[in-house]
C-alpha cells in the first residue's frame, strides 16, 4: 500500500500519493500531512485563505479540521481513535453533505496504536 488514494469532484481528481504519520497514537492530536494534486481546486475561506470549508479529512466518520497549505499539500489534526486500522479520506463536505458513500473512494489506511 503506497498511500494513494483519488477523490472525484465535479472539476478534477485529487489525488492523494502520500501522507505521513502513517501510524499514532490512539489519544493523538498529531499534524498528518497529506501530499498530493488538485487541492486548490476546493473552496477556500476569504478571511482565512488558509482554512479550507470545503475539503475535509475524514477518519472513519469522524471529519478533521483540515487546513489548505498549498494545491499539493494539506494538513490535519488526527483525532482520538481505538486502536486499529482507520479509514482516512480526503473529501468534500458537499459529498457527505449529498449522503455520497465516500467509502467507495477508500484506498488509503491509517494505524492507531496503543501507547501506555
Amino acid at each position: 500500500d503506497n498511500g494513494d488514494f483519488v477523490v472525484s469532484n465535479h472539476t478534477k481528481n485529487i489525488l492523494v500519493y502520500y501522507f505521513h504519520p502513517r501510524q499514532v497514537a490512539e489519544s493523538s492530536t498529531t499534524r498528518l500531512a497529506i501530499w498530493g494534486r488538485n487541492f486548490a481546486e476546493s473552496c477556500i475561506d476569504a478571511l482565512d485563505s488558509s482554512l479550507n470549508h470545503d475539503l475535509v479529512c475524514r477518519f472513519d466518520n469522524v471529519s478533521a479540521v483540515t487546513r489548505f497549505i498549498s494545491s499539493e499539500r494539506l494538513e490535519c489534526i488526527v483525532p482520538s481513535h481505538i486502536p486499529g486500522p482507520v479509514r482516512l479520506h480526503a473529501v468534500y463536505k458537499s459529498q457527505i453533505d449529498e449522503g455520497y458513500d465516500i467509502n467507495k473512494l477508500l484506498l488509503a489506511q491509517i494505524q492507531y496504536v496503543y501507547v501506555p
